[in-house]
């Protein structure tokens, strides 16, 4: 577990988006540092490898079926402290009818238990449709892309 308030818990946030956008893991550690959130190589350079790998499974995810519960080819094991064990990832894209554009966003439903990607789709879409946002929306389409679990 991370300790809370420390420079590597707070710079797990961007390794998601830094691992998306493909940087090596030196240019990687290089902005953290300027950015004030750099930390041990070691460390950072095992967080990294787990953040790629969570970019990959997002490929992965798309072929599984509905029915069947997320393998171990899309789980990724976290030393984030999650309040649940298990966070699965689903992107959706949401029609606004205000302004008639259609734009994508990310969503996490968690859970204790594991659940079909049939059930973890249809958990985003009623936490989706029973919260609007105060104004028209529809929601298009959820694709679930990948799970993280917290280790005990």
């Amino acid at each position: 577990m991370l300790k809370k308030g420390s420079a590597r818990a707070t710079a797990q946030p961007f390794l998601a988006g830094l691992a998306a956008s493909g940087l090596a893991s030196n240019k990687a550690l290089s902005q953290l540092k300027a950015a004030g959130l750099g930390y041990r190589r070691a460390d950072f350079l095992k967080d990294y490898s787990k953040a790629r790998g969570f970019e990959q499974q997002k490929d992965r995810a798309k072929y599984i079926r509905k029915d069947f519960y997320p393998t171990a080819a899309v789980i990724t094991p976290s030393i984030l402290n999650f309040q649940k064990k298990l966070h699965h990832y689903v992107n959706y894209n949401v029609f606004d009818g205000a302004t008639g554009k259609t734009y994508g966003k990310a969503l996490i439903v968690a859970s204790d238990t594991p659940l079909t990607v049939r059930e973890i789709e249809a958990d985003a879409r009623e936490c989706l449709e029973a919260n609007p946002c105060g104004y028209e929306q529809t929601v298009k389409s959820i694709i679930y892309v990948g799970t993280k679990e917290r280790i005990d």
